[in-house]
């Protein structure tokens, strides 16, 4: 009952089913039918609309980063090859196909709130564009405004327990829009 859709990365092994939950916990260790599952399944903050993607300003997606190369491992490869940068994202949801292209790239703590959800005004959904744009060690060079809907997508980086690999990526266009 928490699908809200499935996620796929161009040129990498993202192809995967998406949930959301009632907390940022359950996910990490079950899988989309609610089975234990070690490595757990993707999953959007449970802050998340989950009913559709638009409904979001800043739709954060968690995985782990897997030693196999599975769920978001691929994200601790554009430290070192940004030209993976090319690759869309799509996201097929009940409300319609969402693609998204990558913009910015950054290599934090877990500390930093890039992982915000709700913003009360334009101002502030603007403040926390720019302090992305700010931390990001890659950017596409694409303007960001506050009418861009964000996908942010999350995973550790391996080197500490607090340190994140963040890929942010932009709204481009919905393929399919149900009515």
């Amino acid at each position: 009952p928490d699908i809200i859709g499935w996620i796929q990365m161009e040129n990498t092994e993202i192809n995967y089913p998406l949930v959301v939950g009632d907390d940022n916990d359950y996910y990490l260790t079950h899988a989309y039918n609610g089975e234990y599952l070690r490595s757990g399944t993707i999953f959007a903050d449970y802050r998340c609309s989950k009913t559709s993607l638009l409904n979001n300003r800043n739709t954060v997606l968690y995985g782990h980063n897997m030693a196999t190369g599975a769920m978001f491992a691929v994200i601790n490869n554009y430290k070192k090859h940004p030209e993976i940068f090319t690759s869309k994202i799509s996201i097929y949801g009940f409300d319609g196909i969402y693609v998204y292209e990558p913009v910015l790239f950054l290599d934090t703590q877990s500390s930093f709130y890039y992982f915000q959800v709700g913003f009360s005004s334009s101002d502030e959904y603007a403040e926390f564009q720019q302090k992305l744009l700010d931390t990001a060690i890659w950017k596409s060079g694409t303007e960001l405004s506050t009418d861009d809907r964000l996908l942010t997508m999350s995973t550790c980086s391996g080197d500490s327990v607090t340190g994140r690999r963040v890929l942010v990526a932009r709204l481009v266009a919905i393929e399919y829009k149900a009515k």
